[in-house]
C-alpha cells in the first residue's frame, strides 16, 4: 500500500515602493519513501509576472531546494528594500541625494548650476556652485571652468542674472530663502567672465519681498 504524505507551504514577501509582491509556491510528497518537490509558480519581481515551471522531481533533497529558492529570494527582496531606506538618513526633512538649479547666462552658451549639498537639511548647509563654457552648444556641460562652495543659511530659491556693478555684464546672483515664517532673503553676487567666476559681495537678513539684486548693488556702491 503507497503512503501517502503532503505538506504544503506558501512564503510572502512584501518590499517597499518598487519591489513588487514576491510569492513562492511549493509541495512535498512522500510516495513509497520517494520525496517528491512540486513548484506550481513563481510570481517574480519587478514586472510582477507569474512564470510557471515544470514540476522538479528528485529523491532526496527536493524539500531543501525548494527551502533554498525560497530563502534566496527573501535575502534578494530584502537587500533590496535595505538599500532603498539606506539611501536617506533617519529623521530627513527632505534630502534627495541633490537639489539642483542650472541656468545659461543671457545672451551666450555658457552655463551655471548650483547644487545644495548632498544629504544636508533644506533649512542650513551649503551649496556648489559650477560655471561651464561648452565647446558645443549642444553639450553644455563638457567644459568646466570655475566654481566655488559656500556656506548658505536656507535654501537654494533661485539664480538671477543681472549688472551688478555697473560695467554692461552679466552678473550672477544666488537667491537663498531661510526656514520658517519669516522667509527672509539672502544673495550672493558673483562676476563672471570667459575665465571664471569671482565673489563679490552677500547680503542676508533681507525681507521676504525684497529685491535681491537691488540690495547688492546698493551693498556694493557702498563698499565703493
Amino acid at each position: 500500500m503507497q503512503k501517502f504524505r503532503r505538506f504544503q507551504s506558501v512564503e510572502s514577501i512584501e518590499a517597499t515602493e518598487n519591489v513588487k509582491l514576491v510569492v513562492l509556491a511549493y509541495s512535498t510528497r512522500s510516495i513509497d519513501g520517494v520525496q517528491v518537490c512540486s513548484i506550481p509558480s513563481v510570481c517574480t519581481f519587478p514586472f510582477g509576472r507569474v512564470l510557471p515551471m515544470n514540476f522538479l522531481k528528485s529523491h532526496r533533497y527536493a524539500p531543501l531546494i525548494c527551502l533554498a529558492v525560497i530563502t534566496c529570494t527573501a535575502a534578494v527582496v530584502a537587500v533590496l528594500a535595505s538599500n532603498h531606506e539606506n539611501s536617506f538618513p533617519p529623521g530627513r526633512q527632505d534630502t534627495t541625494l541633490e537639489r539642483t538649479i542650472s541656468k545659461s547666462v543671457p545672451g551666450t552658451a555658457w552655463r551655471v548650476t548650483v547644487t545644495e549639498g548632498p544629504l544636508e537639511p533644506r533649512s542650513i548647509g551649503s551649496y556648489a556652485l559650477r560655471f561651464y563654457v561648452p565647446y558645443d552648444p549642444k553639450w553644455p556641460f563638457d567644459n568646466y571652468v570655475d566654481g566655488d562652495v559656500r556656506v548658505r543659511d536656507g535654501s537654494i530659491e533661485q539664480l538671477l542674472f543681472d549688472d551688478l556693478n555697473n560695467d554692461q555684464e552679466k552678473d550672477l546672483i544666488v537667491v537663498m530663502r531661510s526656514a520658517g515664517s519669516g522667509g527672509y532673503l539672502s544673495a550672493d553676487g558673483y562676476l563672471l567672465n570667459k575665465e571664471g567666476i569671482a565673489f563679490v559681495k552677500s547680503v542676508e537678513g533681507l525681507k521676504k519681498d525684497a529685491d535681491p539684486v537691488e540690495a547688492l548693488s546698493r551693498a556694493l556702491e557702498t563698499d565703493d
